[in-house]
Order: structure tokens, then C-alpha cells, then sequence
């Protein structure tokens, strides 16, 4: 019984003594931080056209609609509504409502793989994040929304 009680704990510690993950990731406390648990090496970054942050003005409603799903589908007019901005839908694309967090001043970018999206945000301010939605014109529907907040630097 103790053999198998020391063999668990060192398969254990061997594992947590794993390669390193290729990106480096903060654990913060909120529930929308999401990391993927593995990385598809075809995926692809979204462009910044196809990514608008939210206007501030409308981070509430946004934060209520998202809080029981990580996207929603939205109308173009829902689009523009939400960022404030005339966003323009590809006729291949279609509008979703995404979480994301930022920490301070923060670098987002969005990669859209086989398993969904990957909101990368990139912050000054990690210990803090905030949520702050996300528009985004993809196809096909994401399977599901991950989200990462990382150090600057």
C-alpha cells in the first residue's frame, strides 16, 4: 500500500515537472478567464477588422448578456450598437458577442482554430483584469470562447 501511495505521488510530480507551455499564462480570479488546453498549431489570428472591442458606454449590457454564455450570435445592428462604430459583416461572416478581459492597457488579439477562439490579451495590470466584450465577424460558429490574460513584458 505504501509502494503504491509513493509510486502515485511521484507519477505525480513528474507530470507537474512537465515541459514548459509554449505561452505563459496568469491565473487571475475571474470567472471568465478560460485558457485552451492544447494549442492548434493551423490556427490562425483574426485580423483587426474583424475584432472590435466593445464601446465602454455599453460594457454592462454586454457583461449581463454574456454572463451565462461565452458568445452569442448578433445582428450587424447589434453590432454597431455595441461598439459604437459602423461595422461592416463580410456576406461570409457572421457577428458574435465574445468574452474577453483586459488588465490595464491591454493588447488583444484573437486566433480562430479547429476548437474556437482564443482571446489573447496581453495587460499592464494582470492582478486586475476587467471584463471587457468583445465583437467579432467569424464563420463558422466558435465551438468555445478561451480566454488568457498575460504580463506585458
Amino acid at each position: 500500500m505504501r509502494l503504491m501511495t509513493f509510486l502515485l505521488a511521484l507519477a505525480t510530480l513528474l507530470v507537474g515537472c512537465g515541459a514548459p507551455h509554449d505561452t505563459p499564462t496568469v491565473t487571475v480570479s475571474d470567472a471568465w478567464i478560460h485558457p485552451p488546453t492544447v494549442e492548434d498549431p493551423k490556427a490562425v489570428k483574426l485580423p483587426p477588422f474583424l475584432v472590435y472591442r466593445v464601446h465602454a458606454d455599453m460594457l454592462k449590457e454586454t457583461a449581463t448578456e454574456l454572463a451565462e454564455e461565452p458568445y452569442i450570435q448578433i445582428s450587424p445592428a447589434m453590432a454597431s450598437r455595441y461598439t459604437k462604430s459602423d461595422v461592416h459583416v463580410p456576406m461570409e461572416m457572421r457577428p458574435f458577442l465574445i468574452r474577453g478581459v483586459v488588465g490595464g492597457a491591454t493588447d488583444i488579439t484573437v486566433v480562430q482554430s479547429m476548437q474556437g477562439l482564443w482571446v489573447k490579451a496581453v495587460g499592464s495590470d494582470v492582478a486586475h483584469p476587467a471584463r471587457q466584450p468583445l465583437v467579432v465577424l467569424v464563420d463558422p460558429t466558435p465551438i468555445d470562447i478561451f480566454v488568457t490574460l498575460e504580463p506585458k513584458g
